[in-house]
């Protein structure tokens, strides 16, 4: 966004409620409006960078417990009330987790029905596919699944943990890390819900600057990461190959922050020596540069893929 760019008081405000100003303001310090805004646009380039790791993590979590559970003696449709054990069954009311877990299939199976009768105009019976309902679920359903309710003798994770979870446990015992996947899956699961709604994904508690709200980017980064590598370690070698997730460490980093700014110096590259030292400074730094080959040219960003 270039400073020549004029920003009436309507832009602020169709962008920000008063709220929001001023936790950007609080926290940012911005000189002017356009460090304002950059800061905002930084937050939703931020947004978009996180999503596909976070949807990497759901997917291969749910798919994870399914594909196992459903294989093993309880069949694909693992959840039905028939089929469920878990540690506390009959002694009472049904623990809020088993109730949530099983309303959350429940609402799962509606959303299908309701959607292939809206698109298709299906008047009559339908019943959802396990593929169907296992795509419509809630994040908050395999929150629940790995409640210790189901950890038992012969409940879920006495038959499944190590096959969901094939990655390093840091020699935890079994409970233990049922205990640390569900509170990794927490702490994921509302950082999700947050990018999901872009919101101010920089924000948490004693937040009070721009270095504060990297370092916390890059702790929740850093769980997602550790939830999907204590599932799958092979997930992550992938997104990393693939440049995803070099892609969010570097969105949620000071100097992509910075260059949103416009807080950043343009650099002017004249030889081809040049032109390799600024691409060796995008490697080693994983950050993007601006760059022209004049003064009077167009301006190029040089991006590294890692």
């Amino acid at each position: 966004m270039p400073r020549t760019l004029t920003l009436n008081p309507d832009v602020l405000n169709n962008l920000f409620t008063s709220e929001r100003l001023n936790s950007y303001t609080a926290v940012f310090a911005p000189r002017d409006e356009f460090e304002l805004v950059g800061a905002y646009l930084w937050n939703s380039r931020v947004c978009g960078a996180l999503h596909p790791i976070l949807g990497a993590a759901e997917i291969t979590l749910r798919n994870s417990i399914d594909g196992a559970v459903s294989s093993g003696p309880l069949g694909r449709f693992w959840w039905s009330s028939s089929k469920l054990q878990w540690k506390s069954r009959g002694q009472g009311l049904i623990p809020y987790p088993v109730a949530k877990l099983r309303e959350n299939f429940s609402k799962a199976s509606s959303q299908v029905i309701r959607e292939k009768k809206e698109r298709y105009q299906i008047r009559g019976h339908i019943k959802p596919t396990h593929h169907e309902i296992i795509s419509k679920t809630d994040f908050s359903t395999w929150e629940f699944a790995l409640d210790g309710e189901f950890m038992g003798r012969g409940l879920l994770w006495n038959l499944y943990l190590s096959s969901v979870f094939s990655g390093d446990w840091g020699g935890r015992r079994p409970s233990v890390l049922l205990t640390h996947a569900r509170n990794l899956v927490n702490a994921v699961r509302h950082f999700r819900n947050r990018v999901s709604h872009h919101e101010p994904v920089w924000k948490g508690a004693g937040i009070a600057n721009p270095e504060d709200a990297t370092r916390h980017l890059a702790r929740k980064l850093l769980q997602v990461v550790q939830l999907i590598e204590l599932i799958e370690p092979v997930q992550v070698q992938i997104l990393r190959k693939n440049g995803l997730l070099g892609e969010a460490e570097r969105a949620c980093s000071a100097s992509e922050l910075r260059r949103y700014q416009l807080m950043t110096r343009e650099r002017t590259i004249t030889s081809r020596r040049g032109l390799a030292l600024v691409m060796k400074q995008c490697e080693s730094s994983n950050a993007s540069f601006y760059v022209r080959r004049s003064v009077s040219s167009s301006r190029f960003l040089l991006t590294p893929v890692t």
